[in-house]
């Protein structure tokens, strides 16, 4: 009995220790496939690790493009100023002709404006199997906690 209260309120201090999280962001890409994105994020946190699924409408050199994201990251350095998060994520890239998957890996800060409220910047290398895809992808946006 004792272990399954120490195992309950280890669940329950963890799900309450955690945040949902909304977002907007904009950006771009650079590469052979150059072009500006914009779209939503929606994420949870678990202490210093994340998850983070988005979603956004790339307009590419190559033509427009739907970008699904899953990121995880880890926050490594926390401040009272930003926030510094290493990323790793997969992305699954749909154009009209074509489809895809890649890999991310990147780099995020977090800057809190209030105890809800930050401003994000994220970098990150995506690394696809078709190499037209691969390419650099820098996002700046506004994400709200809850």
């Amino acid at each position: 009995m004792f272990k399954k209260l120490i195992a309950v309120s280890t669940l329950m201090a963890a799900f309450s220790a955690s945040a949902v999280e909304v977002g907007v962001v904009g950006g771009g890409t650079t590469g052979s496939n150059d072009g500006g994105l914009a779209g939503v994020t929606v994420g949870q946190k678990f202490g210093n690790f994340g998850v983070t699924a988005g979603y956004a409408q790339a307009w590419l050199a190559q033509g427009d493009q739907n970008r699904y994201t899953l990121v995880a990251s880890y926050d490594l350095y926390k401040g009272d100023k930003f926030i510094v998060a290493p990323k790793i994520g997969y992305a699954y890239l749909n154009q009209t002709a074509n489809s895809t998957s890649a890999g991310l890996v990147g780099l995020g800060v977090e800057i809190p404006m209030n105890a809800k409220l930050a401003l994000t910047v994220d970098y990150a290398y995506q690394f696809a199997q078709d190499s037209q895809q691969n390419t650099n992808v820098i996002t700046g946006g506004v994400k709200y906690k809850f």
